[in-house]
């Protein structure tokens, strides 16, 4: 099985990754999750190129990475260093693609978090996580609601991509649970996935027609799936749920 998940494509069901195993339990030892550093990016091309046995889904990263409409990018990585802050500070200052929307930035800059182990691993006090193998990926991207009283921006998962020899070990759940804590606050309504049904619900996730959403291109309503981040406004949102035309590459 491929280890990467969410391809919005109709050439195939959706990807089901070995870190979508109902048996993944628990990550291996020294497994952090960190905001992407400029350093990675080659490395996170690689990862969704393996994870999905092609070339889509990392070219679709580095097409809204390009094109400044990254929201969120994170890593899971092995032999990270935990720092003192002021040197994590200036590592944060060369990083990207961590709070923004739109091409535009705000919030934490790149590697801040109150727990710099954002996967449940606590780092030392006062310490942030930097460096490391990066051996997942997740990205986040705004998607827009065309409804009946216009657009409306939520946010998009994916695509999710584990290497292949870290499955089944709890990266993906790692990645998942992190991006979310800091999605919840972001201000959005909600995010929607395409994904495997049996792996997202664990995470609140259920299918968007739930709240009256729907994908612009054909897919199994259990697949396409969405989760309220702030309580009481994603029901008020009805319409059609479009990716960014990035996503186009893996159609």
């Amino acid at each position: 099985m491929k280890g990467g998940s969410f391809i919005p494509s109709p050439r195939a069901t959706p990807s089901i990754g070995a870190e979508m195993d109902a048996s993944e339990e628990h990550a291996a030892t020294q497994v952090h999750v960190r905001c992407e550093e400029l350093d990675d990016i080659p490395t996170i091309r690689r990862v969704n190129e393996a994870a999905f046995g092609g070339a889509a889904e990392a070219a679709i990263v580095d097409a809204l990475r390009a094109a400044g409409a990254v929201f969120l990018s994170m890593v899971a990585v092995i032999g990270a260093e935990e720092v003192a802050d002021e040197r994590a500070e200036t590592v944060a200052a060369a990083s990207v693609s961590t709070w923004g929307g739109e091409g535009g930035a705000w919030g934490e800059p790149a590697g801040s978090s109150d727990a710099a182990d954002m996967g449940g691993r606590p780092a030392s006090s006062g310490g942030r996580v930097v460096g490391g193998e990066v051996v997942g990926h997740v990205l986040v991207s705004v998607v827009t609601v065309a409804t009946e009283e216009g657009e409306i921006s939520l946010l998009g998962l994916g695509p999710l991509a584990v290497l292949p020899e870290q499955q089944g070990q709890g990266v993906g759940t790692m990645l998942v649970e992190a991006c979310l804590e800091r999605l919840r606050g972001s201000g959005y309504a909600g995010v929607v996935v395409l994904g495997h049904p049996g792996y997202y619900p664990r995470f609140g996730f259920i299918p968007a027609r739930h709240w009256g959403l729907r994908w612009e291109l054909d897919a199994p309503d259990k697949a396409f799936m969405a989760l309220e981040l702030s309580p009481g406004l994603l029901s008020a949102i009805r319409g059609v749920v479009r990716f960014r035309p990035e996503f186009g590459l893996a159609f």
